[in-house]
């Protein structure tokens, strides 16, 4: 076998692994930081098998009066030499024809100089593809901009609500190489619909993008996976970050795990405003900041002059659990209590929700009505499934409900679930209560608005969550909520950056704000933003009811009772706090941040 046989086969051999690469990577996730894209990768093939084509021909013209060392030096440079003028279109076809020894040879070097300059135009492309979007930037420094750090249906859903709501921003999303398949085209073409730019970088190395000062920078760490989120929060905030040291920048970090929050709270401290993004519990709060009163409308009068807020929550998964927990504080109001039946088939509901709001499902406080305590009861059916007719049996013992929730964890349950109990409380004459089902699908939903049957009856199931609802600026951003917020927080006596800072004080002041919202809408007799224009009794039943809501809010979060009311036994580590108790032993001092919290002082 001749070198120029070796050389052949070792050449097409290159090609057939760099080949296998570029496959492998291409249909594998990667990240923008990874030094070897699969285009890269290939055009390294591409070059080396050149390099070996080219060896047994400047071999063979080596110098013949030299050693063999500098023969070799000098036929590996030529060939280097060679293979890098194929990427620049700087040798012809004939070079390789005149030294062909065999056709396998001359169709190696035909691939070789039709890879090369595709590969060369590919880079340029890439380039200049990069150069116009950085233009782009570069000429408007003024507009505020909104940079995502990946590009995913959720990315682009509340990128595109966005752009309808600030209209001379820039929508920018990093770390986004092109596919060939039929959903990355989909998603291509909305991308140039809403006139964004997509960088290949990743979200924390693109810079500030020309951005003046006077311009608001938006930060969406939203990618999948949410350890990835938390990294690029990290690097974000760190001191020698360009965003450091300025101002309106704002940093959104989608994870709704632990872990995060405590690595939120530990973030280098800047000017930048950050704030953790749990999808779900945004959607939950959004759908009762915008209708929870029609839980009091629709609330069951009893006997005892009382009314009922009787909610019926299908599946206890994310939304599910996330429900329970805000219509224990969020229902607390004078006059109403709230009892709550949650069914799921998983025998371990009820351990599992215990184990995240102990004091909640504590048998001392859960149904167990005290003066100045709220009033929630919450009962879990668990182990049963709503294809058996236990199922039908618990919801007789539940007893006639003015709300149910339906969230089981995918579109055609929830749909089917959510007909079943509209049909089965009419078969049982319990009327027709509010019904609320999980619907993921956005053509799913529109589909189903107002959905009536053949003999054109409404069956009056509102459908919610999503993909455009769950992620837009109403629900991610909510900016009026926050400002109200803010006021809560610093009717405690905190600061704005406290607020920001750490999720504790965020959190708890957006479900005060949330409260006083509904306050609003309902109509409350002591409602009034001055205390001095309420009697002393009114003024007490304001601080009564906000620390009900209080109460119900921090159990509802995980805390539990310190065991003493003396300040010293609060421990925030442990979740533990001294003032959860009724209302009337509480400090003077603690039932006056209540007046402050609930007035709005």
């Amino acid at each position: 076998m001749t070198f120029f046989d070796i050389a052949t086969v070792l050449s097409y051999a290159i090609l057939a692994v760099f080949g296998g690469l570029f496959i492998y990577l291409w249909r594998r996730p990667y990240k923008s930081s990874n030094l070897l894209t699969p285009t890269r990768l290939f055009a390294v093939g591409v070059a080396l098998a050149a390099f070996v084509m080219f060896l047994p021909h400047y071999f063979a013209y080596a110098t013949p009066d030299r050693s063999t060392w500098l023969q070799i030096w000098e036929t590996v440079w030529a060939s280097v030499h060679h293979a890098v003028r194929l990427f620049v279109v700087d040798t012809a076809m004939d070079d390789v024809a005149s030294f062909a020894t065999h056709d396998a040879y001359a169709f190696l070097g035909t691939v070789l100089y039709i890879l090369a300059p595709i590969m060369t135009a590919g880079v340029l492309l890439s380039f200049f593809k990069n150069f116009f979007a950085y233009t782009k930037c570069f000429f408007h420094p003024r507009r505020d901009v909104y940079i995502f750090s990946e590009l995913s249906e959720k990315s682009l859903a509340l990128a595109t609500d966005l752009s309808k709501n600030h209209k001379k921003a820039l929508i920018v999303f990093t770390d986004v190489f092109e596919k060939d398949d039929e959903e990355n085209y989909e998603i291509r073409e909305r991308v140039k619909e809403i006139g964004a730019i997509c960088l290949q970088k990743d979200i924390t190395t693109i810079g500030t993008l020309f951005r003046a000062r006077s311009a608001k920078i938006h930060l969406f760490a939203i990618s999948e996976d949410e350890g990835e989120n938390v990294k690029q929060a990290f690097a974000l905030s760190r001191t020698e970050s360009p965003y450091a040291t300025r101002e309106n920048v704002f940093l959104y970090v989608f994870s709704s795990e632990v872990q995060s929050e405590l690595l939120m709270d530990n973030i280098p401290s800047s000017k930048m405003r950050v704030r953790r993004i749990n999808d779900i519990r945004s959607l939950v709060w959004h759908d009762l900041y915008v209708s929870g009163e029609n839980l009091f409308h629709n609330a069951i009068p009893e006997e005892n002059g009382i009314r009922c807020i009787r909610a019926v929550i299908i599946g206890t998964g994310g939304h599910g659990t996330e429900m329970i927990k805000a219509l224990s504080w969020f229902c607390q109001m004078e006059g109403y209590r709230v009892e709550i039946h949650a069914f799921d088939k998983d025998e371990n509901a009820e351990a599992r929700f215990k184990l995240l709001a102990p004091d909640l499902m504590n048998p001392a406080n859960n149904g167990v009505y005290i003066p100045g305590e709220p009033r929630c009861k919450i009962e879990f059916h668990s182990g049963v499934s709503v294809d058996t007719d236990t199922f039908t049996e618990e919801l007789l013992k539940a007893g006639v409900p003015s709300f149910v929730f339906v969230s089981m964890g995918n579109d055609p349950l929830n749909v089917r679930t959510a007909v079943l109990l509209r049909q089965f409380y009419l078969q049982q004459h319990m009327g027709t209560p509010a019904i609320r089902a999980i619907v993921y699908e956005p053509r799913t939903k529109q589909a189903l608005v107002g959905a009536k049957n053949w003999k054109n009856q409404e069956y009056h199931i509102d459908f919610i969550g999503d993909l455009e609802e769950s992620y837009s600026e109403e629900v991610i951003l909510r900016q009026a909520l926050e400002d109200e917020a803010l006021k809560t927080h610093m009717g405690y006596g905190g600061t704005a950056e406290e607020f920001y800072r750490y999720e504790y004080n965020y959190r708890s002041s957006m479900a005060s704000a949330l409260h006083y919202n509904l306050r609003k809408k309902l109509g409350i007799c002591y409602f009034t933003d001055s205390a001095e224009a309420l009697s002393a009794e009114d003024l007490n039943r304001s601080e009564v009811l906000e620390h009900m809501r209080w109460n119900a809010y921090m159990r509802s979060d995980g805390y539990v009772y310190s065991g003493s009311g003396d300040k010293s036994s609060r421990n925030d580590l442990a979740k533990m706090h001294h003032n959860l108790l009724p209302f009337e032993k509480l400090s003077e001092e603690d039932k006056r941040k209540d007046s402050a919290v609930a007035l709005r002082k």
